[in-house]
Order: structure tokens, then sequence, then C-alpha cells
């Protein structure tokens, strides 16, 4: 197993103190990031309401929208579980969580006008920036884009 280790920091909405995020990356067990920190003064119910959705979504089954959607795919809930708690550790919240008709997983932030959707699939991961004017632009998502997409959030 070949594991990588990588320091870098993150952008931090206002009024929140920064911190390092230690980024583990095992190109063997999976392709997303798993993330360590070193700042530990955090609010654990800041997100806990969708860490709960996504235990949920563990337990949805083919077709559960009556519709033909596939069941969640374990990898995509994973990688939005790291995420939505990379995401507590700076201080955003997450507006909202939902499985999608592929087994993908979006989470939703918001803030004032804007919002980005963080898509994560079985094979790949997206993101779509809404703008308060203008069309969406969307991308692929890397765990490294989350400093420029939450800097965007709050400009």
């Amino acid at each position: 197993m070949t594991l990588s280790t990588t320091n870098f920091h993150t952008y931090t909405p206002p009024n929140v103190p920064t911190y390092t995020v230690q980024a583990v990356k095992s190109e063997e067990l999976f392709e997303h990031s798993t993330f360590m920190h070193s700042w530990d003064c955090f609010t654990p119910a800041l997100n806990e309401r969708i860490l709960r959705l996504l235990e949920e979504f563990k337990k949805l089954n083919e077709n559960w929208d009556r519709d033909g959607a596939l069941a969640p795919d374990s990898m995509a809930i994973r990688s939005a579980e790291m995420l939505v708690k990379q995401l507590q550790l700076t201080g955003q919240k997450v507006f909202h969580v939902a499985p999608g008709p592929q087994g993908e997983i979006m989470i939703d932030l918001r803030k004032e006008d804007r919002s980005v959707e963080i898509l994560f699939y079985a094979d790949k991961m997206r993101y779509v920036l809404f703008p308060k004017q203008g069309s969406a632009k969307q991308s692929e998502y890397k765990s490294d884009d989350l400093p420029k997409i939450l800097k965007w959030l709050h400009e």
C-alpha cells in the first residue's frame, strides 16, 4: 500500500481560526483523500444532522425513489462523510445533502446569494458553482479545490 502525506492550509470563513489539514492519500485503498486535523476546537454539532442523513442513505436500496434510482454508492457516501467532517473543521455549515438517481451523493453549501453543489459519484467527483447572477459553472472536483470553492462562496 502506498501512502502519501501532504500538509496544506485551507480557506476558513471570517472569524474562524485557521488550521493546517494533513491529507493522507492511498492510491490503492481509494482515490479520495482522508483528512486529519491539527486544530480540535470546532463545534461537533455543526453538521451532525447532515452526518446522520448520510448514515441513513446507507440503508437505501435500489429503486429507493420508486423510479429506478440506484442505491447510493458506498464510496460516494464515504467521500461525502469525509468532506462534511472537513467542512465542520472549517466552521462551514452544510445546508443539505441528498442522494441522486445514479447512486451519487450531493452536498449543498450556501452563503447568502451563492451556493455550491459538490457531487460524489462512484467513479468521479464534480462541483457546480451557482452565482447570484449569470450561469452556473461546473468542473471536476479534487480535494485541493476546497479552499478556492470556500473562498468563492464567502466572497
